[in-house]
């Protein structure tokens, strides 16, 4: 049995695989797979690719701007550290952060 699937959102135009976005054009259309070139599945493909990497190894946190009061606790823990204060590895912390979880 062979499955038909539809996409929407995205047409794509002439073998230079130039794509013209129809959500901005304001006209949903349909396409069938079946219907595409190979440059236009392979255009297609890669695009569903690239979204995916962007998705999974994007910084979540782009465009944010910190805090003053974080930088400055920020400074304030550096200025600590390079002045010889203590520090605690991820392994304490962690073995720390499971005992109070257990009690």
């Amino acid at each position: 049995m062979v499955k038909k699937i539809i996409l929407h959102s995205r047409i794509f135009k002439d073998k230079e695989s130039e794509q013209m976005d129809t959500k901005q054009a304001g006209v949903m259309i349909s396409s069938k797979v079946a219907d595409l070139t190979i440059n236009e599945f392979e255009g297609l493909i890669k695009k569903i690719v690239m979204q995916a990497i962007s998705e999974i190894f994007g910084d979540p946190d782009e465009g944010l701007e910190i805090h003053e009061e974080l930088k400055n606790r920020l400074r304030r823990s550096v200025a600590d550290v390079q002045s010889g204060g203590k520090t605690i590895s991820a392994e304490s912390l962690a073995a720390k952060s499971c005992s109070q979880a257990s009690s």
